[in-house]
């Protein structure tokens, strides 16, 4: 009797991730640029409005999409704590001793009470190319997909072809990205191969730590879930 449920792979719209480029199921190919933070509290109230000004700008000048995607994960200590408790060690002094007791104890329970994120920040600059864009798709899509009903006709996506073709659209979009954001002294990196790849392996397997990855991205190439173990009593 054939299997007709939908398989994990059937939900996700990664077809590949290829010369720094995401491309899509549908054919589509975005590019993901990668931006660092600035402490807006610590700016003067001035400042403050300059930024949101020269941010509402950049957006306002765009003439094209793109996805804004802020990433927040709880913050892992765990190796400064584990360096806090080496140093406490070779103290002598007694109330040194004490003071570097008291800090680390109060450094743990500050992250767990005030649950301190560390959050990333991204741009999704999606290409103009859709060749592919309708095909498969339909208003019900999703609860086809559910029931693991949907069509399982194969879509073929000429995967260099369509990168080939996304370039020429992604270039200047990412150089007007970079610049606009320099005006407010953000850097807009474009994220790499092997960085894609670990950032969405990461997404998709969160219980994974990130001091456990591999340096070797050929390692993330494997299912994205792994079946759970079954007690049985």
């Amino acid at each position: 009797m054939p299997n007709n449920y939908a398989t994990t792979q059937d939900f996700l719209d990664i077809l590949e991730i290829k010369n720094d480029l995401v491309v899509l199921k549908n054919g589509k190919v975005s590019a993901v640029m990668q931006l660092n933070s600035i402490n807006f509290e610590l700016l003067s109230a001035r400042e403050q409005d300059a930024v949101i000004s020269a941010f509402a700008g950049i957006l306002n000048s765009l003439n094209f999409p793109v996805q804004v995607s802020i990433r927040s994960r709880a913050m892992n200590i765990e190796k400064y704590i584990n360096k806090l408790q080496k140093i406490e060690t070779k103290i002598t002094d007694p109330l040194l001793k004490k003071q570097a007791l008291a800090y680390r104890n109060f450094v743990s329970n500050t992250i767990v009470v005030n649950k301190v994120l560390d959050k990333k920040f991204y741009l999704v600059v999606p290409s103009g190319y859709s060749e592919y864009e309708n095909l498969g798709s339909g208003p019900f899509e999703f609860f086809s997909r559910l029931l693991g009903n949907q069509n399982k006709r194969p879509v073929s996506v000429d995967v260099d072809g369509a990168i080939q073709k996304a370039k020429g659209d992604l270039t200047p979009k990412i150089d007007t990205l970079v610049r606009e954001f320099e005006k407010i002294h953000i850097n807009c990196k474009r994220m790499g191969t092997e960085e894609l790849i670990k950032l969405y392996y990461e997404c998709f397997k969160e219980g994974v730590e990130k001091s456990k990855l591999s340096g070797n991205f050929e390692d993330y190439k494997t299912p994205i879930v792994q079946p759970a173990t079954l007690w049985v009593y």
